[in-house]
């Protein structure tokens, strides 16, 4: 079962900060696991552990939230429930794994954390994709009865906002997650296609359901966080639903955003996947209107001006190098990048240096830096993190 569609979809919202409370009434708005979960299924769990942060950062998702789904996952009696995780690029899964304390901590509840980047992939076509012709995603996911969408509440840099949709991108390999952010390197398809290719994932698997942890969520960027992360704000709300395009609608709304102009979640209706006009959802529990707090946006604005003596030369490439790079950059501070001196950082191929730039240092960002022609200091990934990109510039 891929989940539950009607003429008006359903979305609870809960406020109070004690989690299992709070989860598990907002599952009981909307009708209980039971709705999705038939004795026997297979679950994945999809949390967003993209980073081996503190959950009170707000980056990822709490895994006491996680801990509350299988238990309530397990009254279902489920055949096989898994939690899984691949994280961001640049990142090693087992070592986020690591980093959170994960060993064993759903195991004793029934569930097998599960590292998916050690599970086999497998291929399907994207039938009518906007700019996804065939899709490579992990079988596990794939082949799923259920899949629990459970990230946190996030502004984003790239995407205005990270909720249930984008956590999807969670059930990808790494090369599957470059093509996201590479589609139109050579020829463009159509404009904002990261987004474009996050509803295109959705259509092949959509999440069965959505509960949006807002315990603590995260607003804006601060430079030099990992995953691309701001300031922690201190929500205490859920959000949950069987249609993961109006649960997105309405967790972005509570933001303080127009769900409109979030463009992944336009094109996620555009492709049938749910609903993302306001009216067609009944919202259950907490009035919105009530909760609705205006998330600072995500910017580079502000922190990308002043790079002392860095000059940036971008040939042909993606969006990923790029980002990366700024993102590297603004999180240095002024005694850094004086360390750093007179330099050139290269992103992308075909690369022509400016003339007063000749005979200084070279950092070639990005595996596509490999076509420039350049020799420098190799920053390798595709794209590398932006944390990455920091520590080659101080030499680690």
């Amino acid at each position: 079962m891929t989940g539950i569609i009607r003429s008006k979809s359903q979305v609870s919202v809960v406020k109070g900060s004690d989690i299992e409370s709070s989860v598990r009434t907002a599952l009981d708005l909307i009708g209980g696991i039971q709705r999705i979960v038939k004795p026997g299924d297979t679950v994945l769990i999809k949390p967003n552990f993209s980073v081996g942060v503190s959950s009170r950062t707000g980056v990822i998702t709490d895994p006491r939230v996680v801990e509350v789904v299988v238990e309530i996952c397990k009254e279902a009696s489920p055949g096989r429930l898994m939690v899984g995780e691949s994280t961001v690029v640049g990142f090693n899964t087992a070592q986020v794994f690591k980093d959170l304390g994960l060993k064993g901590r759903f195991e004793r509840l029934g569930a097998v954390l599960v590292n998916l980047d050690e599970d086999e992939i497998v291929e399907v076509t994207v039938p009518n994709g906007s700019v996804l012709k065939k899709l490579q995603l992990f079988k596990k996911a794939y082949e799923s009865d259920v899949i629990i969408s459970v990230p946190t509440m996030k502004t984003h840099i790239l995407t205005e906002v990270s909720l249930g949709l984008k956590n999807m991108k969670g059930i990808l390999p790494d090369r599957m997650k470059k093509i996201m952010h590479r589609i139109g390197v050579k020829k463009k398809v159509k404009e904002y296609e990261l987004e474009h290719a996050i509803a295109d994932l959705n259509s092949v698997k959509r999440p069965s359901m959505t509960i949006i942890d807002g315990f603590i969520a995260n607003e804006g960027y601060e430079p030099g966080t990992p995953g691309i992360g701001g300031t922690p704000v201190e929500f205490n709300t859920v959000v949950a639903g069987f249609d993961p395009v109006a649960v997105d609608v309405v967790g972005s709304y509570l933001m303080g955003f127009d769900p409109m102009e979030i463009r992944h979640i336009v094109f996620a209706q555009d492709r049938k996947i749910g609903f993302a006009n306001m009216g067609q959802i009944d919202v259950l529990g907490a009035r919105v209107e009530d909760l609705r707090r205006k998330f600072k946006r995500p910017s580079l604005e502000g922190v990308l001006f002043d790079f002392k003596d860095i000059v940036i030369v971008a040939g042909n490439g993606c969006s990923g190098c790029r980002e990366a790079t700024l993102i590297g950059l603004s999180g240095m501070t002024e005694s850094e990048l004086e360390a750093i001196g007179k330099a050139v950082m290269v992103i992308g191929s075909d690369v022509d240096l400016p003339e007063e730039t000749k005979g200084q240092r070279i950092f070639l960002v990005g595996n596509c830096t490999l076509n420039s022609g350049l020799k420098g200091k190799r920053i390798e990934g595709c794209p590398p993190p932006g944390i990455h990109v920091k520590k080659c510039l101080k030499g680690h």
